[in-house]
């Protein structure tokens, strides 16, 4: 039964906490109510599924509780390794945090390497923000190479009433982004009250105004509520299926835009009466309404817009091979921009694709738009930011993966001189680099590491 999986994972995860940080003893207590929670929700059939996410929200609220204890007493010490960037010196200060991975299987096996957990941060004046891919959300603060949290608490469990968001699974925060005082996160909402079946779409959720939250308060609680929703309801052939699902998030002008993959369907990425491959604009609105700006793309896993140059660019996952830096021209009023997928891809179908068209390799030839760049083999591109170095600015992204020598696990360093890719530099972090954020003012990159989860801060200065 899918409830038993998130009381036996938030099991693990409790038991996990409490050997890393804190005595079994004091919280003995808790850990009783756990075990009798349990046997309760594994007697529970599916058709009682309201009542059984009422007891599985009384066990998150304990969990919770246990991570606020956690997280407002936790330090770490940097792990500090050097890098050579740019014919320079610099160093890396890594910071591991306490998450049990999300995806793998942690019932069978608590710590394996190719257990991965998901995390996004955000900059916010002097606050750094980190939230996990189950939603749990804490304020850290890097000082003397330690690195101290508090743990922000929340109304999700209110919002999100998904087991599998919460749950090991490719299911939770997609992107955490700050604009204009708040917080914004994507996540992928399950339609599974309306189709009987785990069925997911992309929404977006937006908090409370951040300047009049008083974060030193021990009884902070940010709140959020939904700001925009895809109506769409996934076809068949997506049940339990959430993997390519983008999710990145920018605001341009009062307009969002959002990266939506296309869920594993194929040819969905041209078809647009559908949202999956596209890139998406909306603006608050009552109706979920909005306008798709681009079409054919697979999993487009970094979104960023360069107020300097006036680009949109998107970082896209390719299939074996073919992953590209896209530009998206966010000035066309009428026209819907066709980047190729899954017609044209520099990269190959992975096997069990046998039965698909062949993919074509130009993309001009038949229509589509070109990539700035495309990496063969893949790199597992990811997310994408502007600094500042050596008094000029380059672009830098992170990679995932797990091979170095193809550019994996890496920080890339770049520029674009008359919108063509200029390779600067490669940097080995030898993790996978989830999310990165800029720290202007102190001229820092922020990174959220896999493998073990943890944050990293490189200063540029």
């Amino acid at each position: 039964m899918k409830y038993y999986k998130i009381i036996l994972f938030i099991t693990i995860s409790v038991v996990f906490l409490i050997i890393c940080n804190v005595g079994f003893n004091k919280y003995k207590r808790v850990l009783k109510k756990v075990d009798t929670l349990e046997k309760k929700i594994i007697n529970y059939d599916k058709i009682y599924s309201k009542r059984t996410w009422e007891i599985s929200k009384r066990f998150l609220i304990k969990d919770k509780i246990i991570k606020k204890i956690l997280y407002n007493n936790f330090s770490k010490k940097a792990q500090i390794e050097n890098i050579d960037l740019l014919d320079d010196k610099y160093t890396i200060e890594k910071y591991e945090l306490i998450f049990v991975p999300r995806s793998g299987d942690p019932m069978l096996k608590l710590i394996d390497s190719n257990l991965k957990n998901t995390g996004y941060i955000e900059i916010y004046k002097d606050k750094n923000l980190y939230i996990n891919g189950d939603g749990t959300l804490i304020n850290f603060e890097i000082k003397d190479k330690i690195l101290s949290t508090k743990f922000l608490d929340t109304n999700l469990i209110d919002i999100i009433k998904d087991y599998n968001f919460y749950a090991p699974s490719t299911v939770g925060i997609k992107d955490m982004r700050i604009f204009d005082d708040k917080i914004y996160l994507t996540y992928l909402r399950n339609f599974n009250k309306d189709l009987k079946n785990d069925c997911y779409n992309l929404a977006v959720l937006e908090s409370n105004t951040l300047n009049k939250i008083n974060f030193s308060d021990e009884k902070i609680k940010i709140k959020f509520d939904v700001l925009f929703q895809f109506e769409e309801k996934c076809s068949p052939v997506l049940i339990n299926n959430t993997n390519q699902n983008g999710g990145r998030l920018e605001k341009i002008n009062g307009d969002f835009y959002i990266t939506v993959g296309d869920f594993r369907v194929p040819g969905i990425a041209q078809k647009e009466e559908s949202n999956f491959g596209k890139i998406i604009k909306f603006t608050k609105n009552s109706k979920n309404e909005y306008q798709i700006i681009s079409k054919g793309h697979r999993n487009p896993q970094g979104l960023f817009y360069d107020e300097d140059k006036k680009y949109l660019l998107s970082t896209e996952h390719g299939p074996n091979g073919g992953d590209e830096i896209n530009l998206i021209d966010i000035s066309l009023r009428n026209e819907i921009q066709n980047f190729g997928w899954d017609i044209s891809s520099y990269g190959e179908h992975y096997s069990g694709g046998e039965n698909l068209p062949k993919l074509k390799k130009s993309h001009s030839d038949f229509g589509f738009i070109e990539p700035l760049k495309y990496f063969v083999p893949s790199i597992a591109i990811q997310d994408l930011k502007k600094i500042q170095i050596n008094n000029s600015s380059l672009y830098v992204l992170s990679a995932l993966g797990g091979n170095p020598e193809e550019g994996d696990l890496s920080l890339h360093f770049f520029d674009l001189v008359d919108k063509k890719y200029i390779a600067k530099d490669i940097v080995n972090i030898n993790q996978r680099i989830r999310d990165l954020s800029y720290d202007k003012k102190n001229n820092k990159i922020l990174l959220v590491l896999e493998n073990p989860t943890s944050i990293a801060s490189i200063d540029l200065k």
